[in-house]
């Protein structure tokens, strides 16, 4: 084992200055090392706060600032030309949620009939097909949770800017199955 001396940290700086030339030394302060602490604490706490706990990735999207669930057909019409959707006829929207902050979010939740479900995907132009899926899901809208959902299929995909779409738009799609006879289908559609 090597023995280290026993020394407080010391600090040496030469200053010069065309009119005087001055030699400091700064030694263990205790209040320069608390005011150091604060200060780094309060850099850390900035950083932290600044970048924030949620992510606004292609897989996440924001989860504070929806409305409330409505069935305004205004905002589902809304919703619908923003993603891209072409719902059957049977399709019955149960909700929809709007974000409009720095990045455009929606969430729908439709009641489809099963043999309407393929129309729904080739419709709106989704081409990879509906895989199981275990979970964890997105988000849905509060009332209508996917975690007791016993059969679960999503696909995703995302839409490139074009003509009035000036963002890419991305799409997550999870129908239960759970009811057979009236799959429910939830939609995530955003933009980061």
């Amino acid at each position: 084992m090597i023995a280290v001396p026993d020394r407080k940290p010391t600090i040496r700086a030469v200053v010069t200055d065309p009119t005087a030339q001055s030699h400091f030394q700064f030694g263990h302060h205790p209040k320069r090392h608390m005011i150091v602490s604060v200060m780094l604490a309060l850099c850390v706490a900035g950083a932290t706060t600044a970048c924030g706990s949620e992510s606004h990735q292609e897989g996440r999207m924001p989860q504070s600032g929806f409305t409330g669930a409505t069935t305004d057909q205004a905002t589902i019409d809304e919703a619908l030309r923003f993603g891209g959707i072409a719902l059957p006829t049977s399709a019955k929207i149960l909700a929809v949620q709007y974000d409009e902050g720095i990045d455009q979010s929606y969430r729908l939740v439709v009641e489809i009939e099963p043999d309407s479900l393929q129309t729904l995907l080739s419709g709106s132009g989704f081409t990879t097909p509906l895989e199981p899926d275990p979970g964890p899901f997105m988000e849905p809208i509060k009332g209508f949770d996917l975690k007791a959902a016993t059969t679960v299929f999503s696909t995703r995909d995302s839409l490139a800017p074009d003509g009035e779409r000036t963002s890419t738009v991305f799409r997550r799609v999870a129908v239960d199955r759970s009811q057979p006879a009236k799959p429910v289908v939830h939609m995530w559609l955003f933009t980061t």
